[in-house]
């Protein structure tokens, strides 16, 4: 499994970095949000580990207040108390998955994998719209390490000037999209290019094809799937990685449920409505 090769920052370190990125924002532009009780986590479908708990009694994440919509990052967002939305439905079955993020501009919904069994919690992952996927970060803590630091980065280059608002800033940041930077912007830096890097893509199979595979961990997690769903094997796939499920030929509904195997290695896209 790829996640267990990639170095986590500490629970601890991650919340100073959150307190440190509001704190440099331009006044007004971003909230650090409230520590959490033991008894909300406890409250929640998806189990909390304590490594999660130790972060979220400091901060659950972060609020951009910036810009038309207030956008909410952490595993306390709303839409985990809205299981008829479908944001929820689609990411996976109760206990599953905690949403950490919907971006209503671009229609992607982010979240991270629990496994109900273990109370694990692995990679975080994105969906479109148009059913297609996204294995975002190792995990959560990297996740919001990275989100920290788009902050800080997006603080210091509104002040340089090189973006005309702190979220143009923030959006360039977070999407890798640096094309609205002005003049003198440093586009051939090394963070701003690693920024930029295309993720990889990985086809996904049709389950009657992972089934009859010479793979006994592929072919157990298929025999648990519809025909008519697709799967991708990301064992070996770092993040960024890119799954367009709706480019698999077999693929026609409009939308997906997504479920995930064996500590995030395996993600299903479920026909839905079915």
């Amino acid at each position: 499994m790829v996640n267990s090769l990639v170095s986590t920052p500490g629970p601890e370190e991650v919340a100073a970095r959150l307190r440190a990125a509001a704190a440099s924002a331009p006044k007004g532009s971003v909230a650090l949000l409230p520590g959490l009780t033991d008894e909300e986590l406890d409250s929640w479908e998806a189990p909390v580990p304590e490594e999660i708990r130790i972060l979220l009694r400091r901060t659950s994440g972060l609020r951009i207040t910036s810009g038309v919509r207030e956008k909410h990052f952490g595993p306390a967002h709303p839409v985990n108390s809205a299981p008829e939305d479908p944001n929820h439905l689609c990411s996976g079955d109760p206990g599953t998955f905690r949403v950490v993020h919907v971006d209503d501009g671009t229609g992607d919904t982010y979240y991270v994998d629990v496994d109900p069994a273990t109370g694990a919690w692995g990679r975080v992952f994105s969906f479109h719209v148009e059913v297609i996927s996204e294995v975002v970060a190792p995990s959560l803590l990297h996740w919001l390490e990275d989100l920290s630091d788009y902050v800080s980065r997006a603080s210091s280059e509104t002040a340089k000037g090189y973006f005309t608002s702190f979220r143009e800033a923030f959006n360039a940041w977070f999407f890798g999209d640096f094309s609205e930077a002005g003049p003198g912007y440093p586009h051939q830096d090394p963070a701003v290019l690693a920024r930029q890097r295309e993720p990889v893509d990985v086809d996904p199979l049709d389950v009657p094809t992972a089934r009859a595979l010479p793979d006994p961990d592929l072919a157990a997690v298929a025999r648990h799937l519809p025909d008519k769903a697709l799967l991708a094997d990301l064992r070996d796939v770092p993040a960024p990685a890119w799954i367009p499920f709706e480019d698999h030929p077999d693929w026609y509904p409009p939308a997906a449920r997504y479920r995930r195997f064996h500590g995030s290695d395996f993600l299903a896209a479920i026909p839905w409505p079915e």
